[in-house]
């Protein structure tokens, strides 16, 4: 998988590429057309390998939807793991020009983003995936009537914001090659075979949403119009062991830009092998089992502008910020949901930046437990 480590490189406005243009959002709101694009089919690449779909290259992209639609079989009874069914895709990269990962986040983390992106419940109440045999961990996949159907979205806002379009990708243009990779989990990460065998057909769908690019009047001012394409939109997500209950720091990527909103999730043991639920829970009752005590934000070694004991403050919070509990055991630390211009986080000005989780003694800390930090960012 591509894993470079600057974006400096990835050039996002015709500034770049040779072409004249002006930067004018209100001017491109009154002139440009939304199209939608007849999905891209992708066959299902094979448990732990990725699919690969060019982007069209014509635009401004600002959001993508996957679709898996297919087929589970089980030859006997299966029960699923913690990170079913969305954990299905194992992890997507979208990379613009081979260089850098815009995005890096498992299917599960995506699912949560929505939730926080889109809120009111739309997560329990309007969603019109099949998931056979249910959400979560414990659930039957069934021999019997197998192949089961099965259907599983995810969104990939590349603009951070679908009015604005601030953080939308510029593809129009012969030197940029915008490259969507769908890795697909291993099939025993998510679900246990037993006895028998489970096996997955099908296909990735990828929708594609883009702006056309508009000129100004021939003889008069025949630039490209463009939104404001200076910043990238990044939504990338880093894992970091945890090896025994109390403290554990989640150090976050230091960018040229700001931090938006973090998505916090924690395993007390590897979920690729049980089928029991291993996510660790923001309850109320410091000490018990599968419990996060306390969650904070801190930098500078000592400065905690977040800091929430016990954890379930904020998951409160988040409740209230969008309507239900972020699904897969997610926490989110959220600078978007209420004053933007006030609460984002500015990440050159902070040192040793991190989440700290601290694990209940309760806990039962094993072999593979992490925590799992999703950073949405917005940079330069």
């Amino acid at each position: 998988m591509p894993t470079g480590s600057k974006a400096t490189f990835v050039a996002n406005d015709p500034r770049t590429m040779g072409v004249a243009f002006v930067a004018d959002p209100a001017a491109f709101f009154a002139l440009t057309q939304r199209k939608q694009w007849v999905p891209i089919a992708q066959a299902l690449p094979g448990p732990g390998l990725a699919a690969r779909a060019t982007l069209p290259a014509s635009g401004v992209i600002s959001h993508l939807k996957v679709m898996f639609v297919g087929t589970v079989t089980a030859t006997v009874d299966a029960t699923t793991r913690s990170r079913w069914p969305y954990g299905f895709l194992e992890r997507l990269y979208l990379v613009p020009n081979g260089q850098h990962n815009l995005y890096s986040v498992a299917g599960e983390k995506l699912v949560a983003l929505r939730v926080a992106k889109y809120p009111n419940g739309w997560h329990q109440n309007d969603d019109l995936d099949v998931i056979p045999g249910g959400d979560g961990a414990g659930q039957t996949v069934t021999a019997v009537g197998s192949p089961n159907d099965m259907v599983l979205t995810w969104d990939v806002p590349v603009a951070i914001d679908d009015g604005n379009l601030i953080g939308s990708l510029y593809a129009q243009s012969t030197t940029m090659n915008i490259e969507l990779l769908l890795q697909q989990a291993a099939t025993d990460d998510i679900i246990d075979a037993g006895a028998g065998a489970v096996t997955f057909d099908g296909t990735f769908y990828v929708e594609v949403t883009t702006y056309g690019v508009p000129h100004g009047a021939a003889g008069v001012d025949n630039r490209l119009i463009t939104p404001d394409t200076s910043r990238l939109h990044a939504v990338q997500q880093k894992n970091t062991p945890i090896t025994a209950a109390g403290e554990t720091r989640a150090y976050l990527t230091r960018v040229q830009g700001q931090v938006d909103r973090l998505l916090v999730s924690a395993f007390e043991a590897d979920p690729a092998g049980s089928t029991t639920d291993e996510y660790l829970y923001a309850d109320a009752d410091p000490g018990g089992a599968n419990d996060l005590d306390g969650i904070r934000i801190e930098y500078g070694a000592d400065v905690r502008p977040y800091s929430f004991v016990p954890a379930a403050f904020l998951a409160q919070q988040n409740l209230e910020d969008y309507g239900e509990r972020l699904p897969y055991g997610n926490l989110a630390f959220d600078f978007l949901v209420e004053n933007p211009i006030r609460d984002v986080v500015n990440m050159p000005s902070l040192t040793e930046a991190a989440v700290v989780l601290d694990v209940g003694t309760g806990a039962t800390v094993a072999a593979g437990a992490r925590a799992e930090v999703v950073q949405e960012s917005l940079f330069i």
